[in-house]
Protein backbone atom coordinates (compact mmCIF):
# COMPACT_ATOMS: atom_id res chain seq x y z
CA UNK A 1 0.00 0.00 0.00
CA UNK A 2 1.49 3.54 -0.69
CA UNK A 3 1.64 6.01 1.82
CA UNK A 4 0.30 9.74 0.87
CA UNK A 5 1.68 12.98 2.56
CA UNK A 6 -0.55 15.63 2.87
CA UNK A 7 0.78 19.36 3.22
CA UNK A 8 -1.34 22.32 4.24
CA UNK A 9 0.62 25.66 4.66
CA UNK A 10 -0.67 27.88 6.76
CA UNK A 11 -0.31 31.83 6.04
CA UNK A 12 -0.46 34.38 8.71
CA UNK A 13 -1.38 37.72 6.90
CA UNK A 14 -1.72 41.21 8.32
CA UNK A 15 -1.70 44.55 6.25
CA UNK A 16 0.16 41.84 3.26
CA UNK A 17 -1.63 43.13 0.35
CA UNK A 18 1.82 43.55 -0.82
CA UNK A 19 3.29 40.19 -0.82
CA UNK A 20 0.27 37.87 -0.18
CA UNK A 21 0.27 37.30 -3.92
CA UNK A 22 3.59 35.94 -3.96
CA UNK A 23 3.18 34.17 -0.76
CA UNK A 24 0.18 32.13 -2.11
CA UNK A 25 2.29 31.59 -5.46
CA UNK A 26 4.94 30.12 -3.87
CA UNK A 27 3.07 27.65 -1.38
CA UNK A 28 1.10 26.58 -4.55
CA UNK A 29 3.86 25.66 -6.70
CA UNK A 30 5.25 23.33 -4.23
CA UNK A 31 4.73 19.94 -5.60
CA UNK A 32 3.22 18.66 -1.52
CA UNK A 33 0.92 21.47 -0.93
CA UNK A 34 -2.54 20.33 -1.00
CA UNK A 35 -4.26 23.22 0.99
CA UNK A 36 -3.41 26.91 1.50
CA UNK A 37 -4.82 28.92 4.01
CA UNK A 38 -4.73 32.48 4.57
CA UNK A 39 -5.46 34.21 8.07
CA UNK A 40 -6.13 37.63 8.01
CA UNK A 41 -6.30 39.06 11.45
CA UNK A 42 -7.89 42.65 11.07
CA UNK A 43 -6.22 43.90 7.93
CA UNK A 44 -6.26 47.82 7.06
CA UNK A 45 -5.30 47.47 3.74
CA UNK A 46 -6.86 45.12 0.53
CA UNK A 47 -5.46 41.83 2.21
Amino acid sequence: MASTTTVCVIIAAKNAERTIGRAIASALRETAVSEVVVVDDGSDDST
